[in-house]
């Protein structure tokens, strides 16, 4: 079994969610186990002023 965690900003839709869960598991099962009920994906949604770029938060306004 694999688990993978996926770790983006949120706000993409469902449908987006739909994709990327269904094309890591698509990738998974062609590399590491060609049974697809053993791919997990989890995807973790950050607020953009919990993630820093270079210092500052997302959205952060430069000096």
């Amino acid at each position: 079994m694999a688990i993978v965690r996926v770790i983006m900003l949120e706000g993409r839709s469902t449908e987006i969610k739909a994709r990327v869960i269904k094309g890591i598991t698509e990738v998974m099962n062609r590399e590491v186990d060609p049974d697809p009920s053993h791919v997990r994906v989890v995807i973790e949604e950050v607020k953009p002023e919990n993630y820093g770029v270079a210092g500052r938060y997302i959205g952060q306004p430069a000096d």
